[in-house]
This record gives structure tokens, sequence and C-alpha cells, in this order.
């Protein structure tokens, strides 16, 4: 089990236990979402097996956030492969909390592709996850759990 963390320049670093993990990813994603203040227009949704985005990968992404231009979410992608972390506007929120099972943010990406901002990213790092203790064995040192070979 994986807890969540809601994050932003302005507040300390904030737990969200997803209770309902055991429903799949997207648990994670509802408790996360859920627990967004109601003062923030959006929120940036990192994915824990999703360890290798760098900072400056991610520094990229609210540059492309513009409401006001109906850029809602904003998608890393790599040579046209989804990623993640990605800014979600609060007006997506009420969908957000309705995904089920493991499916997590592609439902609500797929219907809004118009809101879509893609911002391509020059290496994998964005789409590649690292679900099972084989996949974690191939990560680089740095983000490898200890105790993984």
């Amino acid at each position: 089990m994986v807890d969540n963390v809601l994050w932003s320049s302005a507040r300390p670093v904030r737990y969200v236990h997803a209770k309902e993990y055991a429903e799949g990813l997207s648990a994670g994603l509802k408790a996360v979402i859920a627990a967004v203040p109601p003062e923030c227009a959006a929120a940036f949704v990192r994915l824990g097996d999703m360890p290798l985005a760098t900072g400056r990968m991610i520094d990229r992404l609210p540059a492309a956030y513009d409401p006001d231009e109906g850029r809602l979410i904003v998608l890393p992608v790599f040579h046209g492969k989804q990623g993640n972390p990605l800014p979600w506007d609060r007006r997506l929120f009420p969908e957000i909390l309705e995904v089920t099972g493991n499916s997590g943010a592609r439902l609500p990406v797929g219907k809004h592709r118009e809101a879509v901002a893609e911002v391509e990213m020059a290496d994998d790092a964005v789409p590649r996850d690292f679900d099972t203790t084989e996949s974690l064995a191939s990560l680089p040192p740095g983000p490898r759990p200890e105790g993984v070979a």
C-alpha cells in the first residue's frame, strides 16, 4: 500500500492514506483529489510507482496549464506515450472521483482530449512505471528501494 502526498510550494507536505487501496490505483487518485483544499484551482498528481520523472521535467508542466485557454490537463508524453505526473484543473475533480478500478486517469484524459496540453519529454522517464519487485531491480541505485537487488 502506498500513501499519497499533497504538495504545494506554500504548504508543507501532507500525506493522504488511500483506505480503499485494494480497489485499484483509482483509490489513491481519488483520495488525493478528495483531500485537495477548496482554495486550490488544480492538483498536480504524481504517482509513486513512476519515480524517474526529474524535477526539471516536472518544472516544465505548470507552464502548459492554462484554464483560460482551455488547457485543463497537462500530459507529459514521450514519443506519443502518455506519462505522469499530470496537473488537473479542479473542474475535472468530480469526474476523477467517479473513476474506479485500475483505469486511473485514462478515462478523464480520453474524454477531454480537447482540454489536454501535451508536453514532449526528452526521455522515457515519464511513462515508465515500476510495479513489481523485478521491475524495481531495474531502477538506478538512487530511486531503488533499499533491499531490492
